[in-house]
């Protein structure tokens, strides 16, 4: 008796994804939910978290819950046979392990956790330690690696999947870069707001199903994201120190750049487009 049911796209063998239900829109917006407020909340307890040398609990207790939240959603995913919304945790579940493999290992001793007093010496594979309980629990639960085969599977009779993979990279890439290089008062409410943008987008994706409007959804949501956060912090300043030397590029020579920019995401998410075309290639016999 098969413990694991495989994913209703999977099973039907359908080329277009189906319109999924709001429970699978939820679980899909989920993942990016968590990590925004994970970042958001870590940025309200410790501003100024990345001028410290040595890490108070505060910020390392917000990035565990959000690292565990994440790691569970990738387990219930496994046991699930890894369906459309599961992809989303993917990517951020990454993210969120390798911040914790580059994590100097002193920081640890504001928990009570003393591994060594180095400053060079990184957490690396003591990060992984979650995500193999995880995955042994989802295991042990399914007690078949089937779940595995239905992520492969998924990804190849779903080119849209692999594009909500890239899309988590994006809402890392944007919300960390903007967290990281400026400070502004409204800094937060951006990155809240881009938080709520990621997230319908990604629950609009699981909604609207299809292929090439799903990704559309995704692009629009990454494009409103930066618009409507750059508005929210025009007028902030850098961390790194303004300097007189440094080009100033006119207004349309800006608007070519970010043109540029969003054509590039348009290729990088529409690319896995081509799996699909390759699939449906005709066969010499």
């Amino acid at each position: 008796m098969n413990a694991i049911p495989d994913t209703r796209e999977a099973a039907t063998g359908q080329d277009t994804p189906s319109r999924g239900s709001w429970w699978a829109a939820l679980a899909t917006a989920l993942p990016f939910v968590a990590y925004g407020l994970m970042l958001v909340i870590e940025r309200s307890v410790m501003p100024d978290m990345y001028g410290r040398t040595s890490l108070p609990p505060e910020p390392l207790l917000v990035r565990l819950a959000g690292y565990l939240i994440l790691l569970i959603g990738l387990g219930v995913g496994w046991v699930k046979g890894f369906p459309r919304w599961a992809y989303g945790y993917i990517s951020l579940a990454y993210v969120a392990m390798l911040w914790w493999m580059d994590l100097a290992a002193p920081h640890l001793r504001s928990l009570g956790i003393v591994i060594s007093s180095d400053w060079y010496e990184r957490l690396g594979w003591r990060a992984l330690i979650p995500f193999g309980v995880i995955m042994l629990i989802a295991l042990g639960w399914t007690r078949s690696l089937r779940p595995l085969r239905q992520l492969v599977v998924g990804l190849w009779e779903d080119w849209t999947r692999v594009s909500l993979v890239l899309y988590g990279f994006f809402v890392w890439l944007m919300l960390v870069a903007g967290s990281d290089s400026f400070h502004h008062p409204l800094l937060n409410v951006s990155m809240l707001v881009s938080t709520g943008i990621f997230a319908l987008g990604a629950g609009a994706y699981a909604r609207v199903g299809g292929t090439w409007r799903g990704v559309g959804v995704l692009l629009l949501a990454l494009f409103a994201a930066g618009g409507i956060g750059g508005l929210i912090t025009s007028g902030g300043y850098s961390t790194v120190p303004s300097s007189s030397s440094l080009k100033q590029w006119p207004w349309y020579i800006e608007t070519l750049r970010v043109l540029v920019v969003m054509s590039a995401w348009v290729g990088v998410m529409y690319a896995p487009g081509l799996l699909g075309l390759i699939r449906r290639r005709p066969t010499m016999t």
